[in-house]
């Protein structure tokens, strides 16, 4: 089975950059695998493909299909600049939404809509984003611990602030009792990638405990000071 072969360009935390030959990107999720040397020492290490980017370079070269995907790409981001610009909402009650809470939820927050985009591919209407839009109320983002908080966390925060939603931290929802080197390293780069602070961190299986005990440990995770 032949493999694409890529360059490894930037490393940041638990995060790194790859690049690969036009066409032969890997997919998302796919394992990328490293064999390297480092003091001596031989290391293979396994990574997990979380987004794909096509560079400036590849979008500016003297091709028209490429420019013409170069030129797509600056209509879509100034259509969006002038809509963030002067404040326009769209009014989308007409989005049949569908909740995915659990039977018996007290709280009916997960409401979503999955439609087709039409550039292509799908676009998620995900309905308590609107509701802080709605209130002008600021947001907390809750992250996981796990490897590929990362980019899922600034994604989450970005999609807040096109709705100018005021995102006012983060929070990791479930911090494990003996963290790896990824979780380590992951919590050390949410603030830069989310461009917020990291309010606290729930110990993972908090959410088991009577409520009595849950209140009187709280402050303790998540200092309401810095909210």
């Amino acid at each position: 089975m032949s493999q694409n072969v890529g360059k490894v360009v930037q490393v940041i935390g638990s995060t790194l950059d790859a690049e690969f030959q036009e066409g032969h990107l890997p997919e998302i999720y796919n394992a990328l695998t490293i064999d390297t040397e480092v003091m001596g020492e031989k290391m293979h290490l396994v990574c997990e493909v979380q987004q794909l980017r096509e560079s400036a370079r590849m979008l500016t070269e003297d091709d028209p299909k490429k420019n013409g995907a170069r030129d797509t790409v600056l209509k879509l981001a100034e259509a969006r600049a002038a809509r963030i610009a002067v404040g326009a909402r769209s009014d989308r009650r007409d989005i049949a939404l569908l909740t995915i809470d659990p039977e018996g939820s007290r709280d009916l927050d997960q409401a979503l809509a999955i439609l087709a985009a039409e550039q292509g591919g799908t676009r998620v209407h995900y309905a308590i984003a609107d509701v802080a839009a709605l209130l002008g109320a600021p947001a907390v983002v809750v992250a996981r611990a796990a490897l590929g908080t990362l980019n899922h966390t600034a994604l989450t925060c970005e999609a807040l602030r096109a709705r100018q939603v005021t995102v006012a931290g983060v929070i990791i929802g479930a911090w494990p009792a003996d963290p790896g080197l990824a979780e380590r390293l992951g919590r050390e780069d949410l603030p830069r990638y989310a461009g917020v602070p990291l309010l606290g961190a729930l110990p993972e299986h908090a959410g088991q405990l009577e409520p009595q005990h849950f209140r009187a440990q709280a402050h303790d995770w998540i200092p309401t000071e810095d909210l």
